[in-house]
């Protein structure tokens, strides 16, 4: 029966299975938008062309039904107060949200598109219809979650990019995204061109921040010293950095560090052994503690890393 029947996409004719287009799939096909020019009602498909271009998109559709017929209905659901709104208008809402958000209340930076939305919506009720719009331009029926995901992203990017149109000062997602940049080695030229793009903050920016951090982490470096005195370890490292990968310093190399100290600084929580303890009368032995650094604590030192 199959010897007659052909794929009207991929003309196979040498298959074990075909589907036809029936009346109720046809109507489900066209409501999604997911039809061919050249297909119609009663259409045949080999199995492999109606699993990819029919049931798995219409199986993507159905996870994300709920969601999507809420969306195009917000207009409804919103009232006249959340109806549309002028872009020039949702861009100085985001703009006025995001400034708030960075310089009043000192808040981190948004990363997910749901807590964007719902953070949005409760300061900005206006803005709801904008972002369900800005949702639906993703085409979420025909596309994975997986690249939703990503999408999702992007949109929380979009806004932040749209927001510093309307106020300069509106950078935190550019400057997070420059630190991170300037963290995995890119060159200030390249990080300017970014910037001129739109993209990041300039390098001069990302210096001056990475200066007021250094000089937050001293005087907190200072303040935990001062809290753990009486039990703090301080251990210096030389070249800490390298020392679990067989390389050796040298002065022609110029993209990693020839020789880095490394200080580590942690709190001893456990008491210490008392000085006129049964067990060790003397406590300390002077003879003994010298012996052993001659003997074992200096030789050791002499032993590189990889011998």
């Amino acid at each position: 029966m199959s010897e007659n029947k052909h794929c009207s996409s991929c003309q196979a004719t040498q298959t074990v299975k075909f589907h036809s287009l029936g009346a109720d799939k046809w109507k489900e096909i066209v409501s999604r938008g997911l039809e061919k020019p050249t297909w119609k009602e009663g259409t045949i498909l080999c199995n492999k062309c109606y699993m990819d271009l029919v049931e798995n998109p219409l199986r993507r559709g159905n996870k994300r039904v709920k969601g999507i017929d809420q969306a195009e209905n917000a207009g409804n659901e919103a009232g006249t107060s959340n109806e549309m709104i002028e872009l020039s208008e949702a861009i100085r809402l985001l703009a006025k949200f995001f400034y708030e958000r960075e310089y009043v209340k000192k808040e981190d930076t948004i990363y997910t598109f749901e807590e964007l939305q719902e953070l949005l919506v409760k300061d900005e009720p206006n803005l709801k219809y904008f972002l369900e719009q800005l949702y639906l331009a993703a085409r979420p029926s025909t596309r994975t979650e997986q690249t939703m995901d990503r999408m999702k992203r992007i949109m929380v990017f979009i806004c932040y990019l749209l927001a510093s149109l309307n106020n300069t000062k509106v950078n935190s997602f550019k400057f997070d995204i420059a630190y991170y940049l300037d963290s995995a080695g890119i060159t200030k030229e390249g990080l300017n061109t970014m910037a001129n793009l739109g993209v990041t903050t300039t390098s001069q920016t990302v210096g001056l921040r990475k200066r007021k951090i250094s000089g937050a982490h001293e005087k907190y470096v200072d303040n935990a010293l001062f809290q753990q005195s009486s039990n703090v370890l301080v251990l210096n490292v030389d070249d800490y950095h390298n020392i679990h990968v067989p390389q050796q310093p040298n002065t022609i190399v110029t993209s990693r560090a020839t020789h880095m100290a490394t200080i580590l600084m942690n709190p001893c929580l456990i008491p210490a052994i008392s000085c006129n303890g049964i067990v060790n009368p003397r406590f300390i032995d002077s003879h003994l503690i010298m012996k052993h650094l001659d003997e074992r604590f200096i030789v050791n030192l002499g032993v590189s890393y990889h011998d």
